[in-house]
């Protein structure tokens, strides 16, 4: 499949948190080219085959094995990629499953903000699937999120609710001032992330549409000034112009103590001991921040070093070759009994176990969901997950983690080692 590129504006919905929280992004992310990470063509992988499946009513297991060539080399369609991408295909299909009213769905189309507010020219995005019933003046926008890294939340979805008044600007909701009438609601599908359910809904009303309009306009006023803050925070995890940003570098240098510039000589920091429990305690609070921004580097200079661009001190160089079995298990097995003069056996070699739990959960949900008609799929794969609750335990492993105190587990309480003893909290 060829993984057509998708178009950016200015102001796209994708990018919309990020202008809220920091003006000055827009600028600066302007100035920076379009380096894919292999998630990100992974992302546009699935989204593809989504948009194909849902157009011509198709399963995504057809497409296991599909092949993407990309600027990173060769992608390909699991089926772990297929079970995940028929969550939406299926969701999609209950919700045409009504049946009540006229169904009308819009797949991967592009809208454009109203021309009343300022900058609407570059304000939009690429809508993955919006749903209207006519007479019952229902529309819902669907987001389908493939990656695993970042939860991402339904409520008061800025890029969700962008999309929603780019779609009710087509359907030209405020024009005829019949938008108050309607329903509204932004749906996010994310099966791969490991917690919390895959699909997540939340209803707008016509007022909250009409105050982001506002909003809208006053982030892109902040945008547009010539002194347009950065503000470094969690929205950077993302952020095109994080590998390059002063404001990130200058807050991760401070939670890290590294000196105001970091060329030069290598960096060797102060030993835990010397700090101090509390500022310790502070830089593992931000330790994420910092490691997103090395992380935004690497795959900053990875995509530059794949485009051909020679990165000082640094070359590309081919992964390390791991050994892998050649053949089927029986057979090898065989074979190794040949050569070791019957000294090992099959039951040397192989192992039989049972699969990882995700894998085998996944399974028991397909299979679920294969013996229920469209509309009871979603119910049917959490019947599935509650079945398969009684075969499993969760067993501490006996590990303790060092975690913020807003975390939900209970702390463990521990004496002070007698080494220890001396230390000032």
């Amino acid at each position: 499949m060829i993984l057509a590129k998708r178009s950016h504006r200015k102001y796209s919905g994708s990018n919309m948190e990020r202008i809220f929280a920091c003006p000055g992004q827009v600028r600066l992310a302007a100035q920076m080219p379009d380096v894919p990470t292999i998630y990100s063509l992974r992302g546009d992988h699935a989204h593809a085959i989504l948009s194909e499946c849902i157009r011509h009513n198709l399963d995504a297991d057809i497409f296991v094995g599909d092949k993407a060539e990309t600027s990173l080399g060769t992608i390909v369609f699991e089926e772990s990629d297929a079970d995940a991408v028929q969550v939406a295909i299926d969701y999609v299909r209950e919700r045409r499953a009504i049946g009540f009213d006229e169904f009308q769905i819009e797949v991967e189309a592009d809208h454009g903000w109203p021309v009343f507010t300022r900058g609407s020219s570059d304000i939009g995005g690429s809508v993955d699937v919006a749903i209207m019933f006519r007479r019952s003046e229902y529309l819902e926008i669907i987001d389908y999120k493939h990656g695993v890294g970042n939860y991402v939340d339904c409520e008061d979805n800025k890029q969700l609710l962008t999309y929603l008044v780019c779609v009710m600007n087509s359907l030209r909701l405020f024009s005829m001032r019949i938008g108050g009438g309607w329903s509204y609601r932004i749906t996010v599908i994310q099966p791969n992330y490991p917690s919390g359910p895959s699909i997540r809904r939340s209803a707008i009303t016509y007022a909250r549409v009409q105050k982001f309009l506002g909003e809208v306009e006053n982030a892109i006023l902040a945008a547009e000034a010539p002194d347009a803050p950065l503000v470094p925070g969690s929205h950077c995890d993302l952020c095109r112009a994080a590998p390059v940003c002063p404001a990130v570098e200058r807050k991760a240098i401070s939670i890290i103590g590294a000196p105001a510039s970091l060329s030069g000589a290598r960096f060797s920091g102060p030993a835990p001991q010397d700090l101090g429990v509390e500022r310790c305690a502070a830089i593992h609070a931000q330790a994420d921040f910092v490691k997103d921004w090395l992380k935004s580097i690497d795959n900053y200079l990875f995509g530059l070093a794949t485009s051909g661009v020679k990165i000082p001190g640094h070359k590309l160089v081919e992964a390390q070759r791991r050994r892998k079995w050649s053949g089927e298990p029986a057979d090898i097995a065989g074979r190794l009994q040949h050569l070791s003069g019957g000294r090992l056996s099959p039951k040397d070699v192989l192992k039989l176990d049972l699969l990882p739990l995700t894998d085998v959960e996944k399974k028991l949900v397909a299979a679920y969901r294969d013996a229920v008609p469209p509309d009871q799929k979603n119910a049917a794969s959490e019947q599935a997950r509650q079945a398969m609750a009684f075969l499993t335990t969760k067993d501490t492993s006996g590990n303790l983690s060092l975690v913020p105190e807003d975390d939900k587990r209970p702390a463990i309480a521990r004496g002070a080692r007698e080494d220890f003893e001396g230390v000032v909290v």
